[in-house]
């Protein structure tokens, strides 16, 4: 039984298994090597949002914005990790005008856990069972022209482990604060054939559903070169799946 989401930098598309789960894209942050001169004017994202919590009438639920590099090889994102959970990024364009290689760039992607399935009648959930994350990462044609690394990295909290142990509520839609009962941090190496893939497990019991996860995928570029013009950082793509196997 799975969720998948698939985001490329054109569009996103999700399907669910559970009603009450859902993953996206919720984040994006942009930065420039440390020891690489890069204009921040130049090194930009235009992103369209959707506010979760905004009124479905308002301007405001549906919006762009414009996201700058800092200059200094700092991350700059498009929100706070206490906001991430109320965005939904739906489209990202990358700016046209870069001229040096040496940029990293990092989309956050948000999982809401799955609801208990258990009533005062039966105590069946059918949400419990080992959950992993997979997926394959792919910076297209650009590859064979750029070197690119890329590294996953998040965290879980998990059902009775630490300090929230009863599931999520389908109200808890915008934690402000995820606990971390679990980190994972994969390394994804080069990417030599332009396409990476990876599986890793989020809970050892059964019992350990996930609550909450945020998860950072990394992309980072080799230093240093004049931008070849055929290299478009809106090439890449991103799947990700979270399986849920009975145990």
């Amino acid at each position: 039984m799975k969720l998948i989401l698939t985001f490329l930098f054109l569009s996103v598309m999700s399907a669910n298994v559970y009603a009450s789960e859902d993953l996206y894209p919720c984040n994006l942050e942009l930065k420039s090597m440390a020891n690489v001169t890069v204009d921040s004017a130049s090194f930009y994202a235009r992103a369209y949002v959707e506010d979760r919590l905004a009124d479905p009438s308002s301007a405001l639920r549906f919006h762009w914005i414009t996201l700058f590099a800092s200059e200094a090889g700092e991350w700059n994102g498009l929100f706070l990790s206490s906001e991430e959970f109320r965005y939904i990024v739906e489209n990202v364009q990358f700016s046209p005008s870069l001229e040096k290689l040496g940029v990293s760039y990092r989309v956050g992607f948000c999982y809401l856990g799955p609801v208990s399935t258990a009533t005062s009648v039966s105590s069946d959930d059918t949400s419990t069972g080992s959950y992993d994350l997979a997926g394959t990462i792919s910076t297209g044609s650009s590859s064979d022209i750029v070197s690119y690394t890329g590294n996953i990295s998040g965290y879980c909290d998990l059902r009775n482990v630490g300090t929230n142990k009863n599931a999520r509520m389908d109200i808890e839609l915008s934690p402000s604060f995820v606990e971390s009962d679990m980190q994972f941090s994969i390394s994804l190496g080069q990417f030599s054939s332009g396409e990476i893939s990876f599986d890793y497990p989020i809970n050892v019991q059964s019992t350990q559903v996930p609550r909450f996860c945020k998860l950072n995928i990394e992309i980072n570029e080799s230093e240093g070169a004049d931008r070849p013009s055929q290299i478009d950082l809106n090439q890449a793509q991103f799947m990700l799946q979270i399986d849920k196997n009975l145990m």
